[in-house]
């Protein structure tokens, strides 16, 4: 159980002046502001759309879709080589070559300097 925003009311949030402390906050809401809302406000909106009384939704009518996932080892390790080759892998390192002017002796992985400079 969380507070959440249904996606149509994001365009109102970001636009409408009376929100704007909405957007000073970077849209982050606390229980106290899910128990402060004005509930009359929901169904005056849903009212505003032909509705006599704030419908309930089953999950296939709201397109909210649950996905269970379960990993096994290869997909365990793929994750953590792209996680490697995001934080380690340096791909202009790729580009040197041993016989190219900017070649540095420090750039050789077998030299006692590699990787100081």
């Amino acid at each position: 159980e969380s507070p959440f925003i249904l996606n149509h009311w994001m365009p109102q949030l970001c636009a409408y002046s009376r929100y704007a402390d909405v957007r000073e906050r970077d849209f982050q809401f606390t229980w106290e502001d899910c128990e402060k809302a004005d509930m009359n406000e929901l169904m005056r909106y849903f009212q505003g759309l032909g509705y006599d009384e704030i419908p309930t939704f089953t999950p296939k009518e709201t397109n909210i879709v649950n996905l269970e996932t379960e990993y096994d080892q290869e997909d365990m390790t793929m994750a953590a080589f792209e996680n490697w080759m995001d934080e380690v892998y340096i791909e202009d390192d790729e580009n040197l070559y041993f016989d190219d002017e900017d070649f540095q002796p420090e750039n050789n992985v077998f030299d006692f300097n590699y990787g100081l400079a």
